[in-house]
């Protein structure tokens, strides 16, 4: 009976670390346990067991994620658009083949409006902030800004994938 105590006073201490609530039953002679996770939108990962009684130790906070599903990526995005014969007073080709695009002056807003829209953000995407994150993709290499105003230059391999993605369609 000590054994099991000591056991369950190290399950408890880590539960309760990790903010999870621990119901103990006691059935007649025999002890049983009983344990109740409970989690607003997450469910435990066991990632190790604990040697006296092989209990859980470590739980990992995992939230569910929509199956299969990533992210869109800004430069996703703008092959898209740039693909879109509607979006032409926005954004355009300067040489396709190179994969060196350019933004409309007049209308960047509302690409980078719809760009937030995509995303699901709650506030207004500004092109201030899309150009933040096109400056963050020259450091990854895969948009360069080429040496004019408003214009830039997918990496030859990022050119290939999304090239390669459309012809999948």
């Amino acid at each position: 009976m000590w054994f099991h105590f000591n056991c369950l006073l190290v399950l408890k201490d880590s539960l309760l670390k990790e903010k999870w609530f621990i119901s103990i039953q006691q059935a007649f002679s025999e002890t049983v346990f009983v344990f109740f996770f409970i989690r607003k939108a997450t469910k435990p990962h066991i990632t190790g067991t604990n040697t006296c009684m092989n209990l859980p130790v470590k739980l990992k906070h995992t939230r569910p994620s929509p199956a299969g599903k990533r992210k869109e990526r800004l430069f996703q995005f703008l092959f898209e658009m740039l693909q879109t014969p509607s979006m032409r007073s926005c954004i355009w080709w300067v040489q396709s083949s190179a994969g060196t695009f350019q933004f409309s002056s007049q209308n960047k807003e509302r690409l980078a409006q719809l760009w937030g829209r995509r995303k699901g953000n709650r506030k207004t995407m500004t092109y201030q902030k899309m150009a933040r994150a096109l400056r963050n993709y020259s450091r990854t290499g895969e948009i360069q800004k080429v040496k004019r105003k408003l214009t830039y230059r997918f990496n030859e391999k990022t050119l290939r994938g999304l090239q390669g993605d459309t012809s999948v369609v």
